[in-house]
């Protein structure tokens, strides 16, 4: 019997949950309080190109259903498809085209070998904070020389105070180190092959990126084929309540207006859930970080192959730079530049940025900036504390007792961080019920 099924949040999460609903014959609604759908996954126009908002490629699953959804009508006549990702790092003024981990070859040699030294006789041990996961990752050396630096200019927060959750940030959970030859050997073995990053390109999984239209044209390839699914889109839509009859949703209130469901998916944070069901919550909310993107197009070709740069120069704002010119394979030369700030009021001029490109090469002063422009996403990125998780976790564990015909997917849902694993998650929670 087909049920009314109203999903809120037009994320990826939010997408793939109707896609799961409507195959299985629901009527499904979705709702989101901006202006469009794809969450991260949105792009916007600026000097006549596109630059993203968050993620840049979408992968296969593995899941048959799910990637013919996600995948199964992208071609090569609209997106670029690659099976290795070209990136490289900054760090202690050199640009390396080896990896996106942080190259530790770039430290004073006896600090590179001390930290090799503490890295071959490491044990795995038990860790709390994101300090104790990464002593036990990669020894006292090198948490102390890099990833201590790294983390105080990502997080804006002491790594005691920051839960281990966070260690894939800007992939800070591998370094490169030692030779390319006794790297090999040594990720032979599970224990290194969990510490040290690849020191030559190899095939992974084929990502997809559009032509044309940043990841937005990807989003209305989805919103297409949901719609011809029946899915309702409805956006500008906040929850105003959740209302409840015991334990079972029966409505929520969108401008004002009661809408009746049978089952209420949530992809937005779950203690919102709490919150407009007027339930208590307590929970320590997280650090959250505001996040500026500087977009500049540039007069000639950028320096460098690269898709993405992790920047993980301490004394440095930028944070990832991504290349529009490689990611797209035209003549766009465009990039964005990510900084994260404890406040947007810390954001440097674009002038700044521009000058921190320059000194990684990936500029000359002979390339003219011809436009350049910061958007501004307040309250982007959560820094989760251990006391976060734990309290996430009583509130979904909560919300099962406290809800009948409620499921509460996405990143919040089992603390999962990838786009990948979010959206697996997400077909975990649904398919069965």
């Amino acid at each position: 019997m087909s049920k009314k099924v109203l999903i809120i949040g037009a994320g990826i999460s939010g997408l793939v949950a109707a896609y799961i609903e409507a195959k299985k014959g629901n009527k499904v609604e979705i709702f989101d309080s901006e202006d469009r759908a794809g969450g991260l996954l949105k792009s916007y126009k600026f000097a006549n190109n596109y630059f993203d908002i968050g993620t840049h490629f979408i992968s296969p699953t593995g899941i048959d259903f799910l990637d013919n959804f996600l995948l199964g009508d992208l071609d090569e006549n609209d997106f670029n498809i690659q099976n290795i990702v070209h990136n490289s790092n900054y760090f202690q003024g050199k640009l390396s085209n080896i990896s996106g981990y942080v190259n530790s070859h770039s430290l004073e040699e006896k600090k590179y070998l001390q930290g090799c030294l503490d890295l071959i006789h490491l044990k795995d041990l038990e860790y709390e904070s994101l300090e104790h996961f990464t002593l036990s990752k990669f020894g006292l050396t090198f948490y102390e020389e890099i990833f201590k630096k790294v983390y105080l200019k990502y997080f804006h927060k002491d790594p005691k105070l920051i839960s281990h959750n966070m260690s894939n940030f800007y992939e800070t959970n591998r370094l490169i180190a030692f030779s390319k030859e006794i790297s090999s050997e040594l990720t032979k073995s599970c224990f290194f092959d969990d510490r040290l990053g690849h020191q030559e390109k190899i095939n992974g999984s084929t990502n997809y990126y559009p032509k044309k239209g940043g990841m937005s044209f990807y989003i209305d390839i989805l919103i297409k084929k949901l719609s011809r699914l029946g899915v309702k889109f409805h956006f500008n839509s906040s929850v105003e309540k959740v209302n409840l009859s015991g334990k079972e949703v029966k409505s929520i209130i969108v401008k004002g207006k009661n809408i009746n469901l049978d089952r209420l998916v949530w992809s937005l944070p779950a203690p919102l859930l709490m919150i407009k069901s007027g339930k208590s919550v307590k929970s320590t909310p997280p650090h959250i970080l505001d996040v500026g993107l500087y977009a500049f197009l540039f007069q000639r070709p950028l320096l460098s192959d690269s898709q993405y740069i992790n920047v993980y120069e301490p004394s440095f704002f930028s944070g990832r730079v991504t290349l529009y010119q490689n990611m797209t394979k035209q003549d766009i030369y465009t990039c964005t530049v990510e900084v994260l700030t404890d406040s947007s009021d810390n954001l440097p001029s674009a002038d700044i940025i521009i000058s921190e490109l320059l000194q990684m090469g990936i500029i000359t002063e002979k390339n003219l900036c011809k436009s350049k422009d910061l958007r501004i996403k307040e309250k982007a990125i959560p820094v989760f504390s251990n006391q976060n998780i734990k309290d996430q976790e009583k509130l979904l564990t909560s919300y099962k007792s406290d809800f009948i015909n409620v499921n509460i997917v996405g990143q919040s849902a089992e603390q999962k961080f990838s786009m990948i694993s979010v959206i697996k998650s997400v077909y975990k929670i649904l398919k069965n019920e």
